[in-house]
């Protein structure tokens, strides 16, 4: 996963406004990295496919 200039920026300010929240982003991205382009937890499958 690249970072873009503009999300380094934001969170460059983030960091210095709110640590709690950057910490939260940093682990969001984290948990993005481990498990790929699917979010954890959710099902996509549909009742109709079944």
């Amino acid at each position: 996963m690249k970072v873009t200039d503009e999300y380094a920026a934001w969170f460059r300010t983030l960091l210095k406004e709110d640590l709690d929240s950057a910490i939260q982003v940093a682990q969001a991205v984290a948990a993005l990295r481990e498990e790929g382009p699917t979010l954890v937890g959710l099902d996509y499958t549909s009742d109709e496919e079944e």
